[in-house]
Order: C-alpha cells, then sequence, then structure tokens
C-alpha cells in the first residue's frame, strides 16, 4: 500500500530561496509542496491541510508572529517552522513559546535541518497511520460477532463452539470455502471476553516449510551488535487467539511442534535455548475432515487427533435453505449500517431467486450478491433483476464440490489441459507452469496404473 501525500506549503518571497527550500523536500516521494509568496495567500489555501509549513519570517503582507498567529487560528494541527536570516535566540524561543514547530536560521545546514523535519514527520504520519489501522482492528474486533442461522447443523455447529470456546481442548473447524469458518473462530474468541484481544489468523498457503516456521515460531539471527529475535505469531497473539488455516497443508514436522505448544505452552527458538512461552489459543480450520485429511498428510494421522480433539462441522449454504433469506436480510443491514431506518427489502420473487443458486462459494458468495443487489437496487424493494447471480463462472467452479484429493485434482487439470491442447506436452508444461519431465513422469505413472 502507498504512503498518503504528505503536503508542505513554503512561504517564501524570496523566489530564487522558495526553489531552494522546495526542491529540498521535494526529494521524498511521498511529498507535494505549494508554494506562496505572500502569508495572505498561504492563509487563503489553508483549507488543504498541510502537514507543514515553512514560514519565511518576514513577508511582505504579515510579520512572522502575526503570520503565525493567523495560521495556528485557522489550523492547529499544521506544523510551522519558522525560517529567517535573523540569528536571534530571543525571537526563536519566542515563536516556539507562541506555537512555531522549529526555527531555522537561512545558513548552510537550512536544507539539512529541513530534511530531518521532514523525515521525522513521515515517520510520525506513518506512525499515526498505523495506529489508526490498530483502532479500526481493535473496534472490528470488539464488536460482537452474530451467527446468523436456525438451521439444525448450523445450531450444533454453534453449541459446540460455545462450549469448545470455554474447553482447553484443541479444535478444528471443517466446512467448505466460504462457509463462515473464521467467524465461527472469532466467535470462540469473543465468547471468553478475548475481544479486546488480539485475533490473528494464519495461512500456509504459498509458504515454504521453513517460512511457515518462520512466520510462527519467529526466527534467531546475528548481526553486529549481536542475537537478534523476532518473535512469532504464537508469541504475538499475547493472550488472543491464532486461527492455523488450511490445517492440511501443514507439514509433519511442523504439527510436531505445534503439539508440543498445545501441551506445555512454551517452545524453544530454532538453534537456541531462548525459551518462550505461549499464553494465547490455537485454533484450527480446514476444508477437509478427517478422513480426507489423511489423503493429504498420511504420516500425521496420530497429530491431527492430538491437536483437533473437537471437530466442529458448518454445512455448506445448499445445505441450510432455510437460512439464506435470514442471512441476506442480515447482510443488507450490514451493508446499510449508517441508515437502519431505511433499510431496502427483498422482493418473493428475489428470495426464490437467491434461494435456487446452489451457492459453490457458501455464505460468502451470498454476501456478495447481496451487496451488488444494494447497490444495483433503484427503490426500497430489491427486486429479482438486481440479484444478478454469475451462473458461468458458478458452474465452473460446481466440479470442486466433488470430494477429491489434492493429487486426484491435480491429475484431473493434468488431462483436461492435454485434452484441450490435443496432448501437446510442451504446450501443456507450459500453461500449467510445470517441468515437462514432471508432466511425463505422471503419465507413466497412470498408464502403469491402468495396465494393472
Amino acid at each position: 500500500m502507498q504512503d498518503e501525500v504528505i503536503r508542505i506549503f513554503i512561504v517564501e518571497d524570496d523566489p530564487w530561496y522558495g526553489e531552494f527550500l522546495e526542491a529540498s523536500v521535494q526529494l521524498f516521494p511521498q511529498v507535494e509542496v505549494s508554494r506562496f509568496g505572500t502569508a495572505k495567500s498561504c492563509i487563503e489555501a489553508i483549507h488543504l491541510n498541510p502537514a507543514l509549513i515553512t514560514l519565511d519570517y518576514r513577508l511582505p503582507d504579515l510579520e512572522g508572529k502575526d503570520a503565525l498567529r493567523t495560521i495556528l487560528e485557522k489550523d492547529q494541527k499544521s506544523k510551522v517552522v519558522v525560517v529567517s536570516a535573523q540569528e536571534d535566540i530571543e525571537t526563536a524561543v519566542d515563536l516556539l513559546k507562541h506555537g512555531a514547530y522549529d526555527y531555522l536560521v537561512k545558513n548552510d545546514h537550512t536544507r539539512d535541518r529541513l530534511w530531518n523535519i521532514v523525515k521525522n514527520l513521515i515517520k510520525e504520519a506513518k506512525l499515526e497511520r498505523e495506529n489508526l489501522r490498530l483502532k479500526k482492528e481493535l473496534l472490528k474486533s470488539i464488536q460482537p460477532v452474530k451467527l446468523i442461522g436456525k438451521d439444525a447443523v448450523f445450531i450444533r455447529a454453534k453449541n459446540m463452539a460455545e462450549k469448545a470456546a470455554k474447553s482447553a481442548a484443541g479444535v478444528l473447524i471443517f466446512g467448505p470455502g466460504g462457509s463462515g469458518k473464521k467467524t465461527l473462530a472469532k466467535y470462540m474468541h469473543q465468547q471468553v471476553g478475548l475481544a479486546t484481544q488480539p485475533f490473528q489468523v494464519f495461512s500456509p498457503l504459498g509458504l515454504s516449510e521453513e517460512q511457515c516456521e518462520q512466520v510462527l515460531f519467529g526466527r534467531e539471527f546475528i548481526t553486529s551488535i549481536g542475537i537478534q529475535r523476532e518473535v512469532g505469531l504464537l508469541v504475538q497473539i499475547g493472550k488472543g487467539t491464532l486461527l492455523i488455516e488450511h490445517f492440511e497443508r501443514l507439514s509433519v514436522a511442523i504439527l510436531e511442534q505445534l503439539s508440543q505448544v498445545q501441551r506445555s505452552k512454551q517452545f524453544y527458538s530454532k538453534g537456541s535455548n531462548y525459551l518462550y512461552k505461549v499464553a494465547g489459543r490455537l485454533l484450527f480450520s480446514s476444508q477437509t475432515n478427517s478422513e480426507q485429511w489423511k489423503n493429504f498428510n498420511p504420516f500425521g494421522a496420530d497429530l491431527f487427533f492430538t491437536l483437533t480433539e473437537m471437530q466442529i462441522e458448518l454445512p455448506a449454504l445448499n445445505q441450510r435453505k432455510e437460512d439464506i433469506e435470514l442471512l441476506a436480510n442480515w447482510f443488507v443491514q450490514q451493508t446499510n449500517a449508517n441508515r437502519p431506518s431505511d433499510l431496502p427489502k427483498f422482493s418473493k420473487k428475489a428470495i426464490e431467486k437467491l434461494q435456487s443458486h446452489t451457492y459453490p462459494g457458501n455464505v460468502k458468495e451470498l454476501k456478495a450478491i447481496v451487496e451488488l443487489a444494494v447497490v444495483l437496487t433503484k427503490g426500497s424493494i430489491i427486486e429479482a433483476d438486481d440479484v444478478v447471480i454469475q451462473n458461468k463462472i458458478n458452474q465452473d467452479k460446481l466440479w470442486l464440490n466433488v470430494e477429491k484429493s489434492l493429487e486426484e485434482y491435480q491429475k484431473d487439470i493434468v488431462f483436461y489441459f492435454l485434452e484441450k491442447y490435443q496432448n501437446k506436452v510442451l504446450v501443456v508444461a507450459e500453461k500449467l507452469k510445470i517441468s515437462k519431465s514432471s508432466l511425463y513422469a505422471l503419465l507413466k505413472q497412470e498408464r502403469n496404473r491402468r495396465n494393472e
């Protein structure tokens, strides 16, 4: 994410010196500079909320102290650096007392001092943005999670989650993608009064075993000043909760380390005797149940049951049709939280259209459809035409509803592309970004299997 622009005003009646100051601060890419020759022209533009103003002490229309006072009356947040040719300590102290951020003398050091001021300003701005982000995350985590539904399987999952939240048992939440596993985990997090504590989510997808280990457990490295330690998520969560998604993709080595953490609430950093204490709780989620999991990790069956003593199943949305209307109305309410008295309502045909869909993307897909419908509706009633369902895309995804191992899915994909490109191995290898040797090995393996 790019840094936000930091606006700087340079107020200087000497064009050459104004250009000099502008060139000094424009070396920072996130800075936007405006230059003024009078105090009045600067004050007229003060509504643009500059973060920093360099103010020449002697201007044709206002003296330094008067200009400073007027600027701060208009905008108390702006930092005003007075720039003067006079090295007068009393004047500098007086201006600082009246709210000046700093006082610079026009000499050989002006550029370096201004450079440092802007650099510190950028650091402060980053810290402020990070604090705002953390506050938003905290408010979001404190906001109570509501579980919407009356389906019997869903209610059973909710009841199990409430019991599991109050126990020390390892928990696996499993269900198809988009069924609400993360929401249920956050609900458990809040059930035991942890709303103000961190709730972190980790996914191993796309990471090597070493990268997973570093993110979860941290790492140590040697620098010129000694051993430096970066703590992992297990320590960062404090007394909060860490949800580890795609549990089936974790290696046996990582599972063994997590099993030790579950038992002892501590672990030694790799390669040293430094002991970390773990105060938080681990939750796991997966799209596979215990039987399917064995296909992914046949050597870790014992670890599976050690880490996940309780398993909570979330049903697919097409198995809880009676909840679709409840969820749709809830998403409308969430989308229009700022105007609760003016919520659009679904027509009967719109509800019927929603209920007729199969939802390969489950609750997450329904949420996206409802949010789009709210945008498209022209009045207080959401009609069937406002409910846009991407049938082609959804049909393309239906093959994922057939439960197979990852190896079987990979094989299906390879043979689909071989058929599509008339068995041209080199073309298929390029399309799938795999080596031709891997492709030939798969073909040989499949041919041997068929000849058995």
